[in-house]
């Protein structure tokens, strides 16, 4: 018997999907790229007392890697009715404002 017919194709397919979700893995720029990924295919035979019938049961794994750990600084403070607030620091000071920032800044009608 070879794999590809095993339960009808199905050990086959298993694979197939794990081994697209492990390329997958491969072309995500979040992941490091030269960590090994592994599939494993898990076959367990239970032959029957008789020795002559067997129950085959199989399961397919992909180990991928993980994205890699991205960090940032927030800033906690309270607003004016002592409500907890979070806000990412986006390289400035608190209370300084960017470039970015100013650039999108309207002028109000009337204002001087």
């Amino acid at each position: 018997m070879k794999l590809s017919e095993i339960a009808k194709g199905a050990l086959e397919e298993q694979f197939e999907v794990e081994f697209q979700s492990l390329l997958e893995n491969i072309a995500d720029l979040n992941t490091e790229p030269k960590a090994a990924r592994k599939i494993t295919i898990t076959l367990t035979v239970k032959p029957a007392e008789s020795r002559n019938i067997a129950d085959i049961t199989f399961q397919t794994k992909a180990s991928l890697v993980p994205s890699k750990s991205i960090s940032t600084n927030v800033y906690i403070d309270k607003d004016k009715s002592g409500k907890i607030i979070v806000g990412e620091l986006g390289g400035q000071i608190r209370g300084q404002v960017s470039v970015e920032e100013v650039n999108n800044l309207r002028k109000i009608e009337g204002g001087k």
